[in-house]
């Protein structure tokens, strides 16, 4: 278990289970580099949303 600032040597999950747990920007980057490492990701969260923490594309008021 580790928070995705404080990945390490990926090459030992090549063809293993990762479950990822989480909805923000942080597990979405650790999925695509378990991914790109050849392990076999889940992405699992509580929300039917992912935060990906973008600028509001809305006008702001002044």
């Amino acid at each position: 278990m580790s928070h995705s600032s404080a990945q390490a040597d990926l090459s030992r999950l090549v063809g293993r289970p990762v479950l990822v747990v989480g909805a923000g920007a942080s597990a979405l980057i650790a999925v695509a580099s378990l991914h790109q490492a050849g392990a076999r990701v889940e992405l699992v969260a509580r929300t039917a949303a992912i935060d990906l923490n973008l600028p509001s594309v809305e006008p702001r008021a002044l």
